[in-house]
């Protein structure tokens, strides 16, 4: 039976792989850019993700906000945002957990991360719902298993 000659090595597959991710790099270089950096992608991601229940409905016949000027950083609830966090870093224990804290409107905080029981998570809760301005809190704090 006759031998077949082993198929000579390709170093071009390196060169195609180096090609393709600076390829995938520039294109999301560019959605960025368009979505306004990494700021615009999580807000849209906040959007995406929040419950109805944290955008409140506007009053009958009052001004529905487009997204811009929802997420405008001068608005009274981005300082709502700042307060929630203040009281999360005087929390001996909150200052040490991964918790993302979000205003999504007026008098409403959402809460997401992680914590290392269910206690710390109701503590978050406590803590966002005691700050002055907080109206509703979104809480999807998860507990993180192991630890």
């Amino acid at each position: 039976m006759p031998r077949l000659a082993p198929r000579p090595r390709s170093d071009s597959n390196g060169l195609y792989v180096l090609v393709a991710a600076l390829g995938g790099l520039a294109a999301g270089y560019m959605l960025a850019t368009r979505t306004g950096g990494l700021a615009g992608l999580k807000r849209r991601w906040h959007a995406l993700v929040a419950d109805d229940d944290a955008r409140p409905e506007p009053a009958h016949g009052a001004h529905e906000p487009d997204d811009d000027e929802w997420w405008d950083e001068d608005t009274p609830w981005a300082e709502l945002e700042d307060r929630v966090l203040e009281a999360f870093r005087h929390d001996p224990v909150l200052a040490h957990r991964a918790v993302d804290i979000t205003a999504t409107g007026p008098g409403a905080i959402e809460l997401n991360g992680w914590v290392r029981r269910e206690a710390e998570a109701e503590h978050a809760v406590t803590i966002a719902r005691g700050t002055p301005g907080v109206e509703h809190v979104a809480n999807r704090v998860r507990i993180k298993a192991g630890r």
